[in-house]
């Protein structure tokens, strides 16, 4: 459902969370299934994840189905990440939100970001906990918004605080509070 900018609601937002039958994947399900977004798994093999994914009650999609998402997480190892964004960047529609949720920054977003187009937005998330996590209860996550928009800018970075307790560490404010 296409949403106006600066109107974007979290839960009138379609989420399409690829690499979402990983460890790291089924936690951002759950972490995201509060917000009464219209949440969907992309997968390589969607039969297998239909099995996986049945109790968290959620579509199951093909890997790269993600045009009509609002947001696209990207959850998947690290050595596919670049060459996997880019292939959702290219199916992306205009005014949505790519995530990213590499634990590695250098070498990751400097090879995405001259991929993403001026109308797609951009935030690099660093859960600073494993995909062994069994609460997200005082849980870190570091964001990185390189590409501002209305949905990385409000919606995305309240809801770890309604999950964990805690905020965003923004890195970008971070740095700019020290110099």
């Amino acid at each position: 459902m296409p949403v106006r900018k600066g109107s974007r609601l979290l839960s009138k937002s379609t989420i399409a969370i690829v690499g979402g039958t990983g460890r790291m994947g089924r936690i951002l399900v759950k972490m995201l299934q509060p917000s009464g977004a219209k949440i969907s798994v992309c997968s390589r093999n969607p039969a297998r994840a239909s099995i996986l994914i049945r109790k968290l009650g959620v579509q199951v999609r093909s890997q790269y189905d993600v045009e009509d998402a609002d947001i696209v997480v990207a959850s998947m190892p690290i050595e596919k990440t670049v060459k996997e964004c880019k292939r959702l960047l290219k199916r992306m529609k205009p005014r949505s939100l790519l995530v990213d949720v590499a634990s590695v920054k250098t070498g990751i977003v400097d090879r995405i970001l001259p991929h993403v187009t001026e109308n797609v937005e951009y935030l690099s998330l660093h859960p600073l906990f494993g995909p062994d996590t069994d609460s997200f209860k005082g849980e870190n996550i570091l964001a990185i918004d390189l590409r501002a928009g209305a949905l990385a800018a409000t919606p995305i970075q309240r809801l770890p605080e309604r999950v964990t307790g805690r905020p965003f560490l923004d890195l970008q404010e971070e740095m700019e509070n020290r110099r």
